[in-house]
């Protein structure tokens, strides 16, 4: 039987085991051990916006409050939970819409301002991204965005980047007697050229001739030549079926926040998100232009594809027919019916770069 004194003492003790316990539950809840370093991972300047990217560590970038103070025109993170340390020094003159990036101390609380040119509107974006644990900022120009978010962004189009589809090892899909889902790809993307070309346009390969390349290089190169438009050229297989015929393929809203992964000192992860309306408008032209000469409607997917994510500008991945359909293998093994298709989907690029399909 316990006396006054044992319970005093066992009480005693409870209180304290639960003390501890409710403390470690805080530490766990806030997921973070002590100062955090945030690591500026660069910026990038895009046609109608500047993005800003951060790299926030063992902190959840969800857990950063936002703040736009529009008298000074600055943008202020903090983190609600754990703290930060100081890790870049201030970053100036980034761009025509960014003045200045820096760390500071705001209402005695440490915090990432970024401050915006006094011609910058205070339109802007956020994208929190995971492994490694990002935000991504995104600053537009009101001039030439009009507002901020999904939006469309039109620019004049000159430079044109084509993906031939698979390569080397990948052959794609393959018809019986026919050639392979790479080599059709590498001659309609030839033929694509040369109709482009005769148009005024610049083109620019992902792949030259029988050679393999990740979907990261070929946003790497689109990116780098800074293309204006992206589609990828394809031919379906549907394993012994007859298949639906041409199909169009964009990145779907949805599908941006999935599978993050860092690409480099820059990250492009949603890179592609403010395009997302044009990706729309690409798609729909070049279908028009597709069902006029393949005889079937063309159909619309909206979904994740690989590297398309990284791609800064407009872009569709057309699978031309389907190589397992008997009938739609032997048109498109036929060269006049090739060249058709290169003329109609020239047509459907120039319709999106003068604005003809809304």
């Amino acid at each position: 039987m316990l006396n006054l004194s044992s319970m005093k003492l066992l009480s005693t003790r409870l209180i304290a085991l639960l003390i501890f316990v409710l403390a470690a539950s805080a530490a766990l809840g806030q997921g973070n051990a002590g100062p955090v370093e945030v690591k500026y991972l660069g910026a990038g300047n895009y046609y109608a916006f500047t993005r800003v990217v951060f790299n926030t560590g063992d902190l959840s970038p969800e857990t950063f409050r936002i703040n736009f103070d529009p008298t000074g025109k600055r943008v202020i993170l903090y983190p609600q939970s754990g703290t930060m340390s100081l890790s870049f020094a201030p970053v100036q003159a980034v761009s025509d819409i960014v003045r200045e990036i820096s760390f500071t101390q705001v209402n005695n609380q440490p915090a990432i301002v970024v401050t915006l040119s006094s011609a910058a509107a205070p339109g802007y974006r956020v994208s929190y991204l995971n492994e490694p644990n990002r935000i991504a900022l995104d600053f537009y120009d009101s001039g030439k965005s009009g507002k901020a978010g999904f939006m469309p962004i039109v620019r004049p189009v000159r430079t044109v980047a084509i993906d031939p589809g698979h390569g080397g090892r990948f052959f794609g899909s393959s018809p019986i007697g026919g050639m392979s889902e790479k080599e059709l790809a590498m001659d309609e993307a030839l033929r694509l050229r040369k109709a482009l070309t005769a148009m005024g346009f610049r083109v620019v390969l992902t792949r030259e001739g029988d050679t393999e390349a990740s979907s990261n290089d070929r946003a790497g190169i689109a990116n780098a030549a800074r293309a204006d438009v992206f589609i990828s050229i394809h031919a379906s297989g549907s394993y012994g079926t007859k298949g639906q015929g041409p199909e169009f393929f964009t990145l779907g809203a949805g599908e941006l926040d999935t599978g993050a992964k860092s690409r480099g000192p820059m990250v492009w992860d949603e890179q592609n998100a403010p395009y997302l309306p044009d990706d729309l408008r690409l798609a729909r032209s070049l279908m028009l232009e597709m069902g006029a000469v393949s005889g079937r409607a063309p159909v619309l997917h909206q979904t994740r594809l690989a590297g398309f994510d990284g791609l800064a500008m407009p872009a569709v991945m057309a699978e031309l027919g389907d190589l397992d359909d008997p009938a739609q293998a032997q048109r498109l093994m036929d060269e006049a019916y090739r060249d058709m298709i290169a003329a109609k989907l020239a047509q459907g690029i120039e319709d999106f770069a003068r604005g003809v399909v809304k």
